[in-house]
């Protein structure tokens, strides 16, 4: 039986939807606790979710587990890339590294609402990310440390101070406000787990939660159904050809064949055979070429590549160095789902390999401008959750998966031999769910040859014949 990720991953918008329901109690409350601006709060959740999506549909979501986790360390990161554009000293650390000295002021503390909110309003930002991803997200230390540029001891240390920093604004509140408001540390974590669990979101952002979702599962459903079109047709002229057959048999076996004088009309036959219908379905995006790669695939043929150095020239460059230190020849595409891509370049086969360097990310969501789209034949990197960890790793789409738009790097797209991308496609028998190929089916690459756009016009023009001689 399918798991709710399995039934996402192929389109399933009631899936999608229950995965949203499950975790956005959590995801909310926590862009709330960081952000302290419920509509900002909003907006950072249903931005997380639908970039979420796009990491689940191209398989790097395998467990409900990790794909909470993968919503949480969106959210945290979000927020405080947004807390920090806002204020450039928002996570400075504090002199000699005393979490426990923040100087609270009261004419400058918020004391409206609960004593949690209370505390989380008037913390140090620096302090309220940490106490609160150390909670509700259960980062580790170590996982805080990386985020924030600190080592472990400094955690530990702001954790230590936790206690002391809460007393002390209860103590301010409290005699604000003439009441006890007092809040153990035990208390303030008791709180924010409740908050987390049952933080509810308004029909608003429900509603753009949902639209999310249909778009996202539109595109894949539509493909599943383009699939059965297939299949359906090749069963239905297996059938008419059964069919043939069977009359064919039974004509010869009652000796009702024609005269043998009645001959064939061999010149109609021949000129049915020379029309031919161009299937290739190459690509005809708008770029401006600055490489050309020749793909040769063992068995297949050549898929040729127009490469966009001015919307990704990083990540041109790396790939026409490698392609150009034979380093991509004799390595496969290990990775290859029907309807969607096929990917590869990993010296290890299996997807957790790459060359010896990575580059930055060259798409929207890590700030880069790169209007290339995820359509058909488009060729981009493949990466890990981190944005600047492409190396080697490349992949063509064999049909539109524009909902990858802005977090992968789209480089260049295919201006010959989809045809052959097609046939790798249909005829690829992955092990798993994720479109992983037996070592031994994986196509081969045989070599990568690259040109610059200025040769490969030049030698277009030397192939040219003048029609006046």
């Amino acid at each position: 039986m399918q798991n709710l990720i399995q039934k996402a991953k192929k389109g399933s918008q009631e899936a999608m939807t229950a995965l949203y329901n499950s975790n956005k109690s959590r995801v909310l409350f926590l862009c709330r606790a960081l952000l302290l601006d419920d509509n900002a709060a909003d907006n950072a959740m249903v931005y997380v979710f639908k970039k979420s999506w796009g990491e689940l549909i191209a398989g790097r979501v395998p467990t409900e587990e990790e794909f909470t986790n993968l919503l949480i360390h969106k959210a945290a990161s979000l927020c405080k890339n947004r807390v920090g554009k806002k204020n450039s000293k928002a996570f400075r650390i504090p002199a000699n590294f005393n979490f426990a000295s923040a100087d609270y002021r009261m004419e400058k503390m918020d004391f409206e609402g609960e004593a949690y909110g209370i505390i989380l309003s008037n913390l140090p930002d620096l302090h309220r990310f940490i106490y609160v991803l150390h909670t509700v997200a259960e980062f580790s230390n170590e996982e805080i440390a990386k985020m924030f540029g600190l080592n472990v001891k400094m955690v530990e240390s702001a954790l230590e101070a936790e206690e002391a920093n809460i007393r002390r604004i209860t103590e301010l509140a409290g005699e604000k406000l003439g009441k006890d408001m007092s809040m153990t540390v035990e208390e303030f974590h008791k709180k924010l787990f409740s908050e987390a669990a049952n933080t509810t979101t308004i029909k608003s952002v429900d509603r753009t939660a949902d639209m999310n979702i249909r778009d996202v599962c539109a595109p894949i459903q539509e493909m599943a159904k383009k699939k059965r079109i297939r299949i359906f047709s090749v069963a239905g002229a297996a059938v008419f050809l059964v069919c043939i057959i069977a009359i064919v048999l039974v004509v010869w076996l009652t000796g009702e064949t024609a005269p043998k004088s009645e001959t064939v009309d061999e010149t109609a036959t021949e000129d049915e055979a020379e029309t031919t219908d161009d299937t290739s379905g190459e690509t005809e995006a708008d770029i401006e070429a600055t490489y050309y790669a020749d793909i040769e695939i063992q068995d297949y043929g050549t898929i040729t590549v127009a490469l966009d150095g001015n919307a990704a020239p990083e990540t041109v460059e790396n790939f026409v160095s490698l392609a150009e230190s034979g380093f991509y020849d004799g390595l496969t595409f290990h990775r290859i789902m029907e309807g969607f891509m096929m990917q590869g370049g990993d010296p290890n086969g299996d997807g957790t390999g790459g060359s010896d360097t990575t580059i930055t990310g060259e798409f929207s969501d890590n700030g880069f401008e790169n209007n290339l789209s995820h359509t058909r034949g488009a060729v981009s990197m493949a990466r890990s959750e981190d944005y600047n960890s492409a190396s080697s790793q490349f992949f063509i789409v064999q049909e539109d998966s524009t909902y990858l738009d802005g977090q992968y790097a789209v480089f260049g797209y295919v201006t010959d031999g989809m045809d052959i991308v097609d046939a790798i496609c249909e005829s690829a028998e992955p092990i798993d769910d994720n479109g992983l190929i037996a070592d031994d089916a994986q196509p081969i690459i045989t070599s990568i040859t690259v040109s610059s756009a200025d040769e490969n016009a030049a030698t277009d023009d030397s192939t040219t014949t003048d029609d006046s001689e």
